[in-house]
């Protein structure tokens, strides 16, 4: 019975012993040199502030412990890279060092937090996003249990993703741009107008734009160009990639779609058929391209984009030179 009675108060003494153990673990842990958030997008102040939360949650949980050398001082440049937290993370005297990210895409924050050791080796990563800044705080606390190995203390972050497909920003709006036929085609049409209203899903280094249905491009004329076509959008889909971040990106990219074309032609000297006539078909289309983003990091962004779309129609009535030629386009989205 003695033995028994007993038993609660052994485990209570085997429990303060690991505690013992674990704290002293963790007093004698090797600190990793504090990190400075380099900001993407995001205004100085609240990137001051995130940084601020973050570090003092990291102190507060005290895993890992935090070494504040000369080289992690206000007036020092936050890294970039793996390569400038190893550099920072030697000249401390630490095995390694803490590389923080604050990125903005739209109204959402995206925070990528790094354990870099002294030869440039990223030993652990974790990126997670909050859909407003009014969320900082609580991505911060989260950020900070995550290097800790802890669950967070509240669900404050319940709208935090790891996923790279989810720290991604949606918008919309039109566009508006000039279609030059080439090789004769489009019926012989000179130049159409092209207008559409695309919706966009982005993610840090992709982005999918589709429109559906709200896309028409018309011109041409008869008595002058001897042509006339129309051009309405079904569905497009159009992918692009950019290896860049900041507020101007570059980009390249592919796309399909089905159109709805009418051309029309009035033939003459050198065309198979004398006469007007006209050829009406759905078609496949393949368009490839490039250009750029500006204000990429805001809560709206401008496009300039250059595309050469190719439909996989033959249009045998109108003259067989089928519908392919270049797309300039400026384009608002928010």
């Amino acid at each position: 019975m003695q033995s028994r009675a007993n038993a609660p108060a052994r485990w209570a003494s085997v429990c303060g012993i690991l505690t013992a153990v674990l704290a002293a673990a963790t007093l004698h842990a090797d600190p990793v040199v504090a990190p400075r958030v380099h900001a993407l997008g995001v205004d100085a102040p609240t990137a001051a502030a995130f940084e601020l939360l973050l570090t003092q949650e990291i102190e507060r949980l005290g895993t890992p412990p935090l070494t504040r050398a000369a080289e992690t001082a206000a007036r020092a440049r936050p890294c970039k890279d793996a390569a400038c937290a190893a550099r920072r993370a030697r000249a401390a005297g630490a095995p390694e060092a803490l590389l923080c990210t604050l990125s903005r895409f739209g109204a959402r924050h995206v925070a990528t937090l790094q354990r870099v050791d002294v030869n440039e080796q990223v030993t652990w990563s974790v990126r997670l996003a909050s859909p407003t800044a009014n969320a900082l705080d609580s991505l911060a606390v989260e950020l900070a249990a995550r290097l800790a190995g802890r669950k967070p203390e509240h669900d404050g972050m319940r709208n935090a993703k790891t996923a790279e497909t989810e720290n991604a920003w949606s918008g919309s709006g039109p566009s508006v741009g000039v279609v030059y036929p080439m090789g004769g085609s489009y019926g012989g049409a000179e130049r159409l107008t092209s207008l559409a209203y695309t919706w966009r899903y982005r993610t840090q280094h992709f982005e999918v734009e589709s429109t559906p249905v709200l896309g028409i491009a018309w011109g041409g004329d008869l008595e002058t160009d001897g042509g006339k076509a129309r051009d309405w959008t079904l569905l497009d889909v159009y992918v692009t990639w950019t290896p860049m971040e900041g507020a101007i990106v570059p980009y390249v990219g592919a796309g399909l779609g089905m159109h709805a074309l009418r051309l029309e032609h009035d033939g003459g000297p050198g065309d198979p058929f004398v006469g007007r006539r006209d050829e009406s078909s759905t078609a496949i289309g393949l368009a490839l391209g490039g250009g750029a983003t500006f204000f990429r990091t805001y809560d709206f962004q401008l496009g300039f984009d250059v595309r050469y779309r190719y439909y996989f129609a033959g249009f045998d009535e109108v003259g067989g030179r089928g519908a392919h030629g270049i797309i300039l386009s400026f384009g608002l989205h928010r």
